[in-house]
């Protein structure tokens, strides 16, 4: 084994000394503001020491910057903030308020609306903590005078009908109304009102929106199938993400907020590597997320740090909200996300730049001559495919073993290997589901002739009303899987017991589309032109 002293190893004596990898630090020395020369408040980083005035101005700075350095969000722009009440989405609702103060000279571009996705279901917190979580999230929503909503997280398993009728029920305007009554309109056990003209609208109680009880079950039943902790923890973040688009699409919402750090990209970059969607790194990581079609995910507090986060939220006095998650009171070793997390805090507590170091490694990656996000995406999370569209298992397996040796760490997205994609070929695509077989409905036949609505799943006025029949949702984890990316086939191999009613009808929906093209690209294969 290796020794600090060589001599060690000889059965020498050494002289007693100091230990020669350990500094003496420098005794009474006063940290000086590196902007103002003033007496330092907060050291950030050893060489990297602010007052509290300066600090809050390099937060505000570099919170503009972000949105400067895209220049994508016009005058007016509705955007939704997404809040879980955790220290990073406090701090961004900070910062957005902050920026659309009185008191700025220069104020945002975009008209926030605030979203807290319940997950009380997940967590299967008792009834007074519920209450207590969701009165205490009212009060600071309230608070921000932005309207805001709270969005059951079960209502990604219903219709897009439905979705945007508890929507417009549950959205509150706390500005145009006072402050208490927004929160008891939000936080009543009679259910969600709606502040209009600043008056609580009246009628609007419980009885007026659905009990969401199927959809509880529904997403109790996704719950449980998911064997292990890693693979519950993708599939909330992946109904998350499916709510949060869903909402976007029904308030017509240009872009979507969300909170997440330096750190916490850091983290997902080296689990998400580990999980095999290293593919889908240019998208997870980047300042703008574009695979959604309708709206586009940005994270402003992409250059945050956890530390800046937690210094900016103790001098502000931001109320934060804790709730216990899936993962609360979990070893480092139960899921891939804590251990990785465990890894990264471990790493920086030793050596101050590791997170700055894999974060400017990430940005670096970007999708090949700028190419767009592919038409075809999973039918899960919504990932451009990193594996041929409709292929087996056996195939998947293949494709991922070349790219792997051929060094494409970044799979499909990057660029498209000529020579490894033919001669890995996928069998026929009806081969892949030629074991499961759907039943078509009445309007399937109209998604076969081409006309195809995106919202409702069919291209005319039938019985079916926007949704599967269901003679045709009955379909097995073998069907699915070819339609997913390979991170979400790792999920599916961990779930167990799965049927049809654990997924949403979206889900349902599209791999059922996806296969009556597939079968009809079969029947007419002879018949088509291939390019040169």
């Amino acid at each position: 084994m290796c020794s600090i002293h060589a001599d060690d190893d000889l059965g020498l004596e050494v002289a007693a000394g100091p230990d020669p990898v350990e500094k003496a630090e420098p005794t009474g020395k006063q940290l000086k503001c590196r902007k103002c020369d003033e007496t330092a408040a907060i050291a950030v980083r050893p060489k990297e020491c602010y007052c509290r005035q300066c600090f809050f101005a390099q937060c505000r700075q570099k919170f503009r910057a972000s949105y400067g350095k895209a220049r994508l969000i016009q005058k007016g722009d509705t955007a939704l903030l997404a809040f879980s009440g955790g220290i990073s989405s406090s701090c961004l609702l900070g910062l957005t308020m902050e920026g659309l103060s009185d008191a700025e000279q220069r104020k945002l571009r975009y008209i926030p609306t605030v979203c807290y996705i319940d997950e009380s279901r997940v967590h299967s917190w008792s009834a007074g903590e519920h209450t207590q979580i969701k009165a205490s999230v009212s009060s600071v929503l309230a608070s921000s005078n932005f309207p805001f909503c709270i969005i059951p997280l079960e209502l990604v398993f219903s219709s897009d009908t439905i979705l945007e009728h508890y929507y417009s029920h549950a959205l509150v305007t706390p500005s145009i109304a006072s402050s208490d009554d927004a929160v008891s309109s939000a936080s009543s056990s009679n259910g969600e009102s709606c502040v209009r003209g600043g008056k609580v609208a009246a009628g609007t109680t419980r009885s007026d929106l659905p009990t969401l009880e199927s959809e509880a079950k529904q997403l109790e039943a996704c719950m449980a199938a998911c064997a292990s902790l890693t693979a519950k923890e993708d599939m909330v973040q992946t109904l998350r993400t499916r709510i949060l688009s869903s909402l976007a699409a029904v308030g017509h919402f240009k872009w979507v907020l969300t909170g997440e750090s330096c750190t916490r990209l850091v983290i997902r970059t080296l689990s998400d590597i580990a999980k095999g969607r290293g593919a889908m790194l240019p998208y997870s990581t980047a300042f703008a997320d574009r695979r959604e079609k309708h709206t586009t995910f940005l994270r402003p507090l992409r250059e945050f740090s956890s530390k800046e986060i937690g210094f900016y939220s103790h001098c502000q006095n931001l109320s934060v909200i804790q709730p216990s998650e899936i993962a609360s009171m979990v070893p480092e070793n139960g899921s891939l996300d804590r251990l990785t997390e465990a890894f990264v805090h471990g790493l920086q507590a030793g050596f101050s730049s590791t997170v700055s170091t894999v974060f400017r490694t990430s940005e670096k990656l970007s999708v090949a001559g700028g190419a767009a996000v592919s038409a075809e995406c999973c039918v899960l999370c919504g990932s451009p495919m990193d594996l041929p569209f409709g292929s087996s298992d056996d195939h998947s397996e293949l494709f991922s073993k070349a790219r792997t040796a051929a060094g494409h760490l970044l799979g499909g997205v990057l660029s498209s290997s000529t020579n490894s994609s033919a001669a890995l070929a996928p069998a026929p695509p009806s081969a892949a589901v030629a074991a499961a077989p759907v039943k078509t409905s009445p309007c399937t036949s109209r998604e076969e002739n081409g006309v195809v609505d995106e919202q409702s799943g069919c291209g005319g006025s039938c019985s079916c009303s926007g949704e599967a029949d269901s003679s045709s949702s009955v379909f097995t984890p073998n069907m699915l899987k070819p339609f997913t990316c390979y991170g979400c086939r790792v999920v599916l191999h961990d779930m167990k017991n799965v049927s049809s009613t654990v997924f949403p009808p979206r889900v349902t929906r599209q791999v059922q589309l996806a296969t009556n093209r597939s079968e009809m690209r079969e029947q007419i294969k002879d018949f088509l032109l291939e390019d040169d």
